[in-house]
Parts: C-alpha cells; structure tokens; sequence
C-alpha cells in the first residue's frame, strides 16, 4: 500500500473496504473517504457500519451518496483539511456581478471554492458567466451546463434518496449557484465593456469557514 494520509475509495466491494480499515490503519493512514454514484453502491446503513468500525481503531472516515453531497466535518480534522486544500467535496462557489440594466444585474465572474469531486462545478461555474441573476430560465442553464458534463452519477432510481442520484447532484450544484448569487459580491458598472477571457475580474478565495 502506498504512503498516504487519506484513502478515497469509489466503487469498490464494501467486504472489501470493511477488510480495508485496520490495514490501512496499520500503514499510518488517518482517513477513508467514500463516494455513493449508484444506488448498489455503499447504502446508508453500510456507510453508518463502515463510520463506526474506522471510529472503533481511531481511522477517521467520510461517506456521502452522491460523493458530491461531501462535507467538511470538524470531527474529522484531517479529511476536512484535505478537502479545504483540494478544494474538494459540496460544490461551493463565488459569483460577482455587476448592474447590467434597470433592476437586473450580469454574472460577470463565478469561481469555484470546492468542486464536486467529478469536477463538474468547474464547468458549471464557467457556464453562468453573462447570465442574469434573475432570468426566467436561471435553473433551467444551470441544469443544462451539468448535463452536458458528464456527471458519474446513475440515473437508476434510489431508494434511499427517493430519486435519481445524478438529479439529487443537480439539486446540489443548482443550490451552490443560487446560495453563491445570494452572496454575490456587486461590482459598480463601467464603461470597459465586457468581461472575458483574462480581463474578466476573479472573485479572491479566502478561508473562509465551510457551510
């Protein structure tokens, strides 16, 4: 086994991740993350079986269906840490934006602070760029932009989330785009035209504490 803080385990046997555990706590390992992208994949009470086996020799453990639904847990200091430099896990954003005509205002900017693990933020994000904040069909360009990218979530129905997990990661990434336009942060109009490409303005990460 490789030298590592952390072990990610997708699609894998869970017999084999409970037969994991104590070996990669006997390798110097302090933590196991978990991904649920089809409905066989780690059920609930498996992931609550597995949670408490790596809680029993002291391994710190982080399981999630979909993966993208994965949250820092100051539980768990070491998986939360990795997330925060990986920026890695619920999809979380930044927008900036600016009054484009009376009463509606252009993202000119959407950056990323965590991306779901697949990497579909990053694309979703650059896909809201120009859209208005309030447009009709907000939802509708944000589901478009994930679909188009190819998401590792099943479209099988789950029992456990009473839905597709590919639409329950929809609900995330719709919900980070819509918590960060909340936030947004508002940048005075000018007369430099638009943004694109290298002159479009960067909203700046900072640590800011995870929700």
């Amino acid at each position: 086994i490789p030298e590592a803080d952390i072990a990610i385990v997708v699609n894998v046997h869970p017999d084999i991740i409970f037969g994991l555990l104590p070996v990669l706590k006997e390798n110097g390992y302090r933590g196991i993350i978990g991904g649920s992208e089809r409905p066989q994949e780690l059920p609930f009470g498996l992931r609550v079986q597995l949670a408490e086996e790596a809680s029993k020799i002291d391994l710190e453990s982080a399981f999630a269906k979909p993966f993208c639904a994965l949250k820092p847990d100051p539980a768990m200091p070491t998986i939360s840490a990795f997330m925060e430099k990986a920026r890695f896990g619920k999809p979380k954003i930044e927008i900036l934006t600016q009054k484009s005509r009376e009463g509606k205002e252009t993202i000119l900017a959407a950056n990323v602070i965590r991306s779901a693990p697949c990497g579909s933020t990053w694309y979703v994000a650059k896909r809201m760029t120009g859209l208005e904040t309030d447009q009709e069909d907000l939802r509708e360009r944000i589901s478009e932009a994930h679909h188009a990218y190819p998401c590792t979530a099943s479209m099988d129905q789950d029992q456990e989330l009473k839905d597709t997990i590919l639409h329950k990661a929809g609900y995330i990434i719709r919900e980070a785009v819509e918590d960060a336009i909340q936030r947004a942060e508002r940048m005075e109009p000018t007369d430099s035209g638009t943004f694109s490409g290298s002159g479009r303005p960067r909203v700046s990460y900072d640590q800011r504490g995870d929700e």
